[in-house]
């Protein structure tokens, strides 16, 4: 007689230790087999729940390289005296063994050489040594950890400056040639990088200073009042700053 008298609360106990405790487990299978179907079409989640607001979104909006690309960037073109350079500059002379210095290059390609090798935060990592040893009589070179590519340490768009002008210029040792004085980091904020440099020292004690400036086209052509062209500097405008 007791028996159907507490089934019904028998039964609302179960049901309700079921969905306390079996819905987490359901929960996180269900957003499983829906993550696996993503990744079969090359769309991976970091967190699991994420899943289920993926569901519900109509546009994605994305932002800068690395986001969908391998956040690598190279420098393809240079442009100056509005005209494109397509890959590398065109030395002065035709005769240069190895590697180039920045007197091999007429200005202004010369000072956007500098600028990008000298204004620049990233730097190459340093490189193991090549491993040279004797075998069967005879000195070898193991090559399999020589890479081509040289590695940097940095922020990618910077990277790829100087990556460029590694191509044709020693950079470590051009590096070396010239001495800080001043430096105003880049930031998002300002969207710029300042170096000011000790190009030489003059006869009457004191020195010749360069400064170096690069970063967003938009920023930095508000503070210029002249643009360099193949007839010499002129003015520039409000309306061609805009």
């Amino acid at each position: 007689l007791k028996y159907p008298y507490h089934f019904p609360l028998s039964l609302s106990h179960y049901s309700y230790s079921f969905l306390i405790l079996g819905l987490p487990a359901t929960v996180t299978s269900s957003l499983t087999i829906v993550a696996r179907r993503l990744g079969k079409k090359n769309i991976y989640v970091k967190k699991l729940d994420i899943v289920e607001a993926l569901g519900s979104v109509r546009i994605i909006a994305s932002d800068k390289t690395g986001t969908l690309t391998k956040n690598i960037m190279t420098v393809t073109n240079l442009w100056t005296h509005n005209d494109f350079i397509a890959g590398l500059p065109n030395l002065s002379m035709k005769n240069i063994v190895g590697k180039a210095s920045l007197d091999d290059f007429e200005k202004p390609i010369s000072d956007v050489l500098m600028c990008m090798s000298v204004c620049n935060a990233a730097k190459f990592e340093e490189e193991e040594a090549i491993e040279i040893g004797k075998k069967n009589g005879k000195f070898t070179i193991d090559m399999e950890n020589n890479n081509v590519e040289r590695k940097t340490i940095g922020q990618p768009s910077e990277a790829a400056m100087i990556k460029y002008v590694d191509r044709v210029m020693d950079v470590d040792l051009f590096r070396k040639g010239y001495n800080v004085v001043y430096e105003i980091p880049f930031n998002s904020k300002r969207k710029w990088h300042l170096m000011i440099i000790k190009n030489k020292d003059l006869k009457d004690g004191n020195a010749e200073y360069k400064l170096l400036m690069k970063g967003a086209s938009e920023i930095l052509i508000q503070k210029c009042s002249t643009i360099l062209t193949k007839g010499g500097e002129i003015p520039l405008n409000t309306e061609e700053k805009n």
